[in-house]
């Protein structure tokens, strides 16, 4: 575990951390981060340059999700949370520069139609974890009797609600599909990650057009603080084709998106990443079977005619 600031020092012992954020910090760790430092709440940077990059040049998140900009928190609304609170835990996520810097990596994003090795997919992952360690973490502290407030990084549509039309709390009145794991990136907040990143001594590179890194970084902040017979008969029919209707849409969007069978082996290929983020939601949603709800639920979705975020909606 890196240790670079004085501060940091009281909280461990021979090595070892200790107390609350000590436990938060090995929590992280536990749970799929590659490193976790805790810091002291006037060490994370906000600066408003930071979200104004979400909107220009426009990101295809901008406008299209429910926490990405100009949507969510003011960054002043951000520095009065942030600043409420003492300190926080700052972890990061290792991507291999392999999946990051795929050569096809940018056409699947910009396409919505996963590259033959899988590599969209398991950059996906990656952000679910990031997201799931937060909510672990959220939840940990909670137990603990501490108020939290948690942020990851990146947008939580792309790994959630991938094969979605629109961002349902965005666009409808049914609220978000998955209140219990969206949240603000950091930097949707405006929080200069690759500055506080260089500060705990972590090695980041910026990306820009070209990707050439092998690493992201993502954090968790927490303070101190916390019917009848043929009635039945006729709507279960009713539900048993409308679910049949359903079921051949969901699987011709997943044959859009070149989500199949076939790419089971990519995946596996990053077996371990998928196997923690099972683990954070068995945790999160206390069962296995609510880990497989999970699971069906961010693959749910309809055909790309019905989309918008990469087609031209006027086709």
């Amino acid at each position: 575990m890196t240790r670079t600031k004085s501060t940091v020092k009281r909280f461990f012992e021979d090595g070892r951390a200790v107390g609350i954020l000590g436990s938060l910090a090995d929590a992280a760790l536990e749970c799929g981060a590659e490193d976790a430092v805790i810091i002291p709440a006037s060490d994370v940077i906000i600066d408003p340059r930071v979200r104004f990059k979400c909107m220009i040049p426009k990101c295809y998140m901008s406008g299209n999700c429910a926490h990405c900009p100009p949507h969510g928190y003011s960054v002043q609304e951000v520095r009065d949370i942030v600043y409420s609170f003492e300190w926080g835990v700052f972890f990061r996520v290792q991507v291999k520069s392999s999946i990051i810097a795929a050569k096809e990596l940018h056409k699947a994003v910009e396409s919505g139609v996963a590259d033959k090795s899988g590599n969209w997919l398991n950059l996906g992952a990656h952000y679910i974890l990031t997201f799931t360690i937060a909510k672990v973490l959220e939840k940990r502290a909670g137990e603990a009797g501490h108020s939290t407030h948690g942020f990851a990084a990146g947008n939580c549509r792309d790994p959630f609600c991938l094969l979605q039309p629109v961002c349902q709390k965005l666009m409808t009145k049914k609220g978000c599909r998955n209140p219990d794991l969206s949240s603000y990136s950091m930097e949707s907040c405006g929080m200069d990650v690759y500055t506080m990143a260089a500060r705990v001594g972590w090695d980041h590179y910026p990306i820009w057009g070209l990707l050439r890194t092998g690493k992201c970084s993502a954090w968790q902040f927490n303070g101190v603080g916390t019917g009848k017979g043929e009635q039945t008969m006729t709507r279960n029919n009713s539900g048993f084709f409308r679910g049949y209707h359903d079921f051949k849409k969901n699987l011709l969007a997943l044959k859009q998106s070149n989500i199949t069978l076939g790419q089971t082996s990519n995946m596996l290929r990053e077996f371990d990443v998928w196997w923690k983020i099972s683990k954070n939601l068995k945790e999160l949603e206390g069962s296995w079977g609510g880990v497989l709800k999970k699971y069906i639920r961010f693959f749910e979705g309809v055909p790309r005619k019905d989309h918008f975020l990469h087609d031209d909606p006027n086709k």
